[in-house]
């Protein structure tokens, strides 16, 4: 079911966000300023293997996990504030996709080889100041430190078993959100902008299954 809705949330947005990216960059009368909003697409992957935190429920202790499926599609949705040249401010919405692992080991309470497809979904608000320095006119590298607030759904079950089955899920903070990249000026109102961050212990450890992502995204900026 969890993966059903991921798949279908990842549909939508995947034909929404060209659409909306097309009709900003054509019917928006944006105008160079200090205020801008942007959306980006992207990829993020799960840097390690620690996700199977909800089988935990359904295995006894001492389980391995190993990752299947680590790398999904991602959406960013962003607003800023250009303080001054060299430093601005955003507040981000991600939706950083889902990450499947098998967890192997014994079935709760018996000594029965038992294995337990897991699976760990994160979104959440980042807040970050974002620091640019010129190369050319049109040319910008650019650096960012913030926050992230996460949500993450974790699930598990064992296939073949009938209703066996878990979910947990949990909300924190991440205090260690950095990235690097670059943007480009193609008009007076539209920045292109490719993007690198790392969202570092993402998840509760003992709960939902906890773990570094990586997120690379392409996006477009419009001056409000």
């Amino acid at each position: 079911m969890c993966e059903k809705k991921y798949l279908l949330a990842n549909s939508v947005a995947w034909g929404v966000v060209p659409a909306l990216l097309l009709g900003l960059a054509v019917s928006v009368p944006v105008q160079a300023g200090d205020l801008y909003a942007g959306v980006g697409l992207g990829q993020s992957k799960m840097k390690d293997t620690r996700a199977c935190g909800a089988a935990r429920n359904l295995l006894n202790d001492g389980y391995s996990c190993t990752s299947t499926d680590d790398t999904n599609r991602s959406l960013k949705l962003v607003g800023g504030y250009q303080l001054m040249d060299i430093l601005g401010f955003e507040l981000s919405y991600l939706n950083l996709g889902g990450t499947t692992a098998n967890a192997s080991g014994t079935a709760k309470g018996t000594t029965t080889a038992a294995t337990a497809k897991t699976e760990f979904e994160s979104k959440g608000f980042a807040f970050a100041a974002v620091g640019t320095l010129p190369v050319t006119k049109d040319f910008a590298v650019i650096g960012r430190v913030g926050i992230f607030r996460w949500n993450v759904e974790s699930t598990a079950s064992i296939p073949g078993s009938g209703s066996v089955k878990t979910k947990d899920t949990k909300p924190g903070f991440t205090f260690d959100n950095i990235g690097v990249g670059f943007k480009y000026a193609i008009s007076k109102s539209m920045d292109v902008r490719v993007e690198w961050e790392r969202f570092k212990d993402v998840g509760d450890t003992h709960i939902t299954g906890q773990g570094d992502i990586d997120l690379i995204t392409l996006g477009l900026l419009f001056n409000l």
